[in-house]
């Protein structure tokens, strides 16, 4: 059953999974990177995942609120981690020179199995397409990885900016 899984996939799907793990292993070395540079993966990953839900399973309005809530929270939480060690700003905080991790590469292929994984089960049972709950959690799963990316990219900008002290009553 894989191997006729393997061999009915499109010969772009195994293009699009070897330029994801080049660009992926890339950033496991410490490059300088743009803030634009830097909130353009997350902003291609939305559009990506947003698309997936609604070409996968429909525009609902159920779907985009469990997308949204996938995206913010990962968001949220990945932007109150600390600051990746040997992280510097450059050039007054346009340029970042970000150490390597293999964060991004674990990040990325999750978002290509997850998708893969879903596009297998829809094949095999189109039936789920019409079952809110595995939508719903599909949706969340699709909003949970760019708003991981973009927490990231939130969490290197906020973490380069001067942090201001509030200084109490005693000075």
């Amino acid at each position: 059953m894989i191997s006729s899984i393997l061999r009915g996939t499109p010969a772009w799907v195994w293009c699009v999974l070897a330029l994801i793990l080049w660009r992926g292993y890339g950033l496991t070395r410490s490059h300088s990177i743009s803030r634009g540079r830097l909130l353009l993966l997350p902003v291609l990953f939305l559009a990506a995942s947003l698309a997936a839900v609604v070409t996968g399973f429909g525009m609902h309005v159920a779907l985009v609120v469990a997308w949204c809530c996938g995206c913010v929270s990962a968001a949220w939480c990945w932007a109150r981690l600390p600051a990746p060690a040997g992280l510097t700003s450059q050039a007054h905080g346009s340029r970042y020179l970000v150490p390597g991790s293999w964060v991004p590469l674990t990040l990325i292929m999750v978002a290509f199995l997850a998708r893969y994984s879903i596009g297998i089960a829809l094949a095999f049972h189109p039936e789920l397409r019409d079952e809110t709950g595995f939508a719903a959690v599909c949706a969340l799963v699709f909003g949970c990885i760019p708003g991981a990316f973009l927490g990231r990219a939130l969490n290197i900008i906020g973490s380069s900016q001067p942090r201001m002290r509030i200084r109490d009553a005693n000075g």
